[in-house]
């Protein structure tokens, strides 16, 4: 936490940084000021989490200070220093959003206190606007709202990005679902440490059922938000190399410095097409854009993607697409004339292979498509017994009509039926003739006007109660299903219910 003292008495200052320098809490003073104009000089440069204010100054006196200074810096808290004669404008403080007071002299104990205090409410306050900034990057990468019509001075709008997508390869579902929760939980905690003022991360699931690890800064903060994205990829490639091995594996793909979200968007869309190429480069590692896209052959990009179908159907014990993605893997070997791989290709594909269909397969010679064989025949026994999509996709639209209204994602259902997401989004499209995201909107939506034609209660309120954090969000997606907007609909069911 970053803490100004601002007190025109030297003594005093003095006095408060060696108590906050003698406490456990990793409190850091990153400025001092013995005038109002000097505080608030440096806010702009320092962005303080907290200020200690003496209200007694000279010239600009504290509550000035306090008045301007919140809009330099809004997110900063105040602590008030004052004196029981100063008592009236100490509760003025308060009215203005001080987050407390304290009366001098104050105790170690009591400073202590009172920062504890503070910095827990500067944590709460970061991590609503961490989860409201995730849930507006999560609708703008949904399509749920146009990032070009936000307020041009939000955060979402000004920031700078870097953006990271995960592989997580594995021959079997179990060992995959473990691996995705240990890992994605591991993170979550980083990113929780990492939320500043100025440095914002999410995760979140992107529409090609990729989970991506986003961070944003702003452009003046620069060079901060550089040095923590930095140390939070450091933490992610070792975290990968420690965790993968022969049972599963995660690779990293990151953007370059993304000026806007719709660039952002361009590459981690690249990313994700070059993705198969972990397959014939390494799995397990962390490739940039720049190593990826533009810098290898077509067919080494087919080849890629024939494995991950490969592995796709084994894991989803598809027997015949399993069979037919052989089949074609041998034909792209014959058309491409590649008798034998190079070992830089064939070495990885093989680590590959071990990973995702739990078999060590050499690549010389024409063995290893007689071993592909072999473990697709081991597939039959398990097709023949195994439940129908279509009761997978009834138990899933149950779920949804029940839970409408939570965080439901694609790739937790799909997790709780242990498949893929790409393999449930394609069922679900198959067997309902929509996608996911539109089937739940829908639901949601046709909820939303039942519960608008009670004249009780607000469009905020409906909103919530359909599962929508945003009230502006939840307007547009109506207005676009309906035709109107929320507030137009509830005085056409009254008129409707006068008549």
């Amino acid at each position: 936490m970053r803490i100004i003292i601002a007190d025109d008495e030297y003594l005093v200052r003095m006095t408060l940084v060696s108590m906050i320098q003698e406490m456990p809490h990793p409190f850091e003073i990153c400025g001092q000021a013995e005038s109002g104009e000097e505080l608030l000089d440096l806010l702009p440069d320092c962005r303080p989490d907290i200020v200690l204010l003496d209200l007694r100054m000279p010239e600009m006196g504290g509550l000035e200070a306090m008045r301007i200074g919140k809009d330099q810096s809004p997110l900063t808290h105040w602590i008030i220093l004052t004196g029981f004669s100063d008592f009236d404008s100490a509760r003025e403080s308060v009215k203005l959003g001080a987050s407390d007071y304290l009366l001098k002299p104050s105790s170690a104990k009591e400073l202590e206190q009172a920062l504890h205090r503070v910095a827990k409410m500067v944590q709460e306050q970061r991590n609503l606007l961490q989860k409201q900034f995730e849930s507006n990057l999560n609708a703008a990468f949904s399509g749920w709202i146009d990032p070009a019509l936000a307020r041009k001075d939000t955060f979402m709008e000004r920031a700078h990005y870097t953006g990271v997508s995960f592989a997580i390869d594995s021959g079997m579902e179990e060992r995959a679902e473990a691996f995705h929760q240990q890992f994605f939980s591991q993170l979550r905690l980083e990113m929780e440490a990492a939320v500043s003022e100025s440095f914002y991360p999410a995760l979140f699931m992107l529409p090609n059922g990729e989970m991506a690890f986003i961070g944003a800064w702003l452009p003046e903060r620069e060079e901060e938000g550089s040095r923590v994205l930095r140390r939070l990829l450091r933490k992610l490639e070792a975290d990968v190399q420690a965790r993968s091995g022969k049972q599963a594996a995660v690779t990293l793909f990151s953007t370059g410095v993304c000026l806007s979200l719709q660039e952002l968007r361009l590459e981690l869309n690249e990313c994700s097409r070059a993705a198969p190429l972990r397959v014939t480069k390494g799995i397990g590692r962390h490739w940039s854009k720049e190593q990826l896209v533009g810098q290898h052959p077509e067919w080494l990009m087919e080849l890629g993607q024939l494995w991950l179908d490969l592995s796709e159907a084994y894991k989803a014990h598809h027997y015949l697409a399993y069979m037919k993605t052989v089949d074609r893997l041998r034909q792209h070997f014959i058309t491409e004339g590649l008798h034998s791989l190079p070992q830089p290709v064939a070495q990885p594909i093989e680590e590959y292979a071990c990973v995702a269909l739990n078999r060590r397969i050499s690549l010389q010679g024409d063995e290893w498509v007689r071993t592909l064989y072999e473990i697709g025949e081991s597939l039959l026994q398990h097709h023949a017994s195994k439940d129908s999509g279509s009761r997978m996709i009834e138990q899933v639209i149950s779920y949804l009509e029940q839970h409408y209204a939570c965080e439901i994602t694609l790739a937790e259902l799909a997790r709780d039926f242990r498949v893929t997401p790409n393999y449930l989004s394609t069922l679900f499209h198959q067997t309902t003739g929509t996608t996911f995201v539109k089937y739940v909107t829908r639901l949601r939506m046709m909820q939303a006007k039942q519960l608008l034609a009670d004249q009780a209660l607000q469009v905020q309120q409906v909103a919530e109660k359909v599962g929508y954090y945003s009230t502006r969000h939840f307007t547009k997606c109506f207005f676009e299903f309906e035709g109107c907007s929320p507030s137009e609909y509830k005085k056409k069911r009254k008129l409707q219910d006068l008549h």
